[in-house]
């Protein structure tokens, strides 16, 4: 988390996999409260929708508004 806090542009692909709750719990609240954008790439809709204001979707090889 360190890392992220760091970069400019963080790019994260499934953040939350294989976390137990807590931890889980505790990574969203790092990454709710960082001062720049990051790309997300999740399955979790409860993660997009705490982490997001603008969602894209992946359809057929484009990028639509989600």
């Amino acid at each position: 988390v360190t890392g992220v806090q760091t970069c400019a542009l963080p790019i994260l692909d499934e953040p939350t996999n294989a976390l137990d709750e807590a931890t889980r719990q505790h990574l969203l609240h790092i990454l709710h409260h960082l001062p720049q954008s990051l790309i997300l790439i999740s399955h979790d809709q409860e993660v997009c929708a705490k982490l997001t204001q603008r969602r894209l979707a992946l359809e057929a090889g484009c990028l639509i508004p989600a």
